[in-house]
């Protein structure tokens, strides 16, 4: 995979923002997009005969997937062995300045894009049977959204150790 089928809704929000901002780069990155996937489900044709492989299947999808979904996700950002807040407390800290970016988007639009990458990110994961990531140690599948929430926040955390004071 060039990337998890759970990260698709945070790439959207990357697509959109460039659709709407940085034209030029949304068709350079979007026309290399283009070639891998269209590589990636001409290998999954000739090898699974189908064009999603055995990795990604809407079966996992069930009846219950709905009901589940509060303690899928709060399973992913904080169960004591595979929470993305329980391994990478540091992530913690990105909360509130990716909630003001939320907010005051217009100002800096793309710390908000990022914000929202993040939060789609997060949310889709309730959404997986498998949130736990499998036989492993620590959240592997929060990764995806780590480095989203980490940019993020990063030029918050800037402007706060300037003033050092300010940031103890």
């Amino acid at each position: 995979f060039w990337c998890r089928p759970a990260t698709a809704p945070a790439l959207a929000v990357v697509a959109g923002f460039a659709l709407a901002h940085r034209r030029r780069d949304l068709l350079v990155g979007g026309t290399a997009a283009l070639v891998v996937v269209c590589a990636w489900i001409i290998y999954n044709l000739m090898v699974y005969g189908t064009p999603l492989g055995t990795y990604v299947s809407l079966s996992a999808v069930g009846p219950d997937t709905l009901v589940s979904y509060p303690r899928r996700l709060l399973g992913h950002l904080f169960a004591p062995n595979r929470g993305m807040f329980v391994f990478s407390p540091v992530l913690l800290l990105t909360v509130v300045p990716l909630i003001r970016h939320l907010w005051h988007g217009r100002k800096e639009p793309w710390l908000a894009m990022l914000a929202w990458a993040a939060l789609a990110a997060i949310l889709v994961r309730g959404f997986f049977y498998g949130w736990f990531g499998g036989h492993c140690y620590g959240s592997r599948y929060s990764l995806d959204c780590a480095a989203f929430m980490l940019l993020g926040a990063a030029p918050f955390f800037a402007r706060q150790l300037e003033r050092p004071v300010r940031a103890l």
